[in-house]
């Protein structure tokens, strides 16, 4: 039968295992940085059950969860950054179609009010309603 102590070293090693997978880290050197004696090649004989070996393993557990959660967290900031981006071009573009527009009218003789118009386009891709691809 598992000792109670065993069997949560186990649980720590499994989660840290799986933390890693998620992250792309390298399992074996997160988990013998903890213990040396944790790496699965040397068998479980020799794993090193004591309060330290738990606390540490139960730290780096914290740490990797913690870690998983800010990946998302900086992924929404990196979108939100993209799309402000997005944003910024498009305006610019607008801006320069338009003016482009007007140039050409103004060379065909033909009035037009076109400043409305680029205010309801700017509004919208501020919106997020108008898109380059639409």
């Amino acid at each position: 039968m598992m000792s109670e102590r065993l069997r949560k070293v186990l649980e720590f090693v499994s989660t840290v295992h799986y933390l890693c997978a998620v992250l792309g880290m390298d399992f074996l050197s997160t988990v013998t940085e903890v213990r040396p004696s944790l790496d699965e090649s040397t068998g479980v004989q020799s794993k090193s059950i004591s309060t330290d070996t738990l606390s540490r393993l139960a730290k780096s557990v914290l740490a990797l969860k913690e870690n998983n959660k800010k990946r998302p967290q900086k992924a929404e900031v990196e979108v939100e950054r993209l799309d402000n981006l997005k944003k910024r071009r498009m305006k610019l573009i607008t801006v320069k179609k338009q003016a482009k527009l007007e140039q050409i009218h103004g060379h065909a003789h033909i009035e037009i009010y076109l400043e409305a118009a680029r205010g309801k386009m700017l509004e919208m891709i501020d919106r997020g309603m108008l898109s380059l691809l639409s």
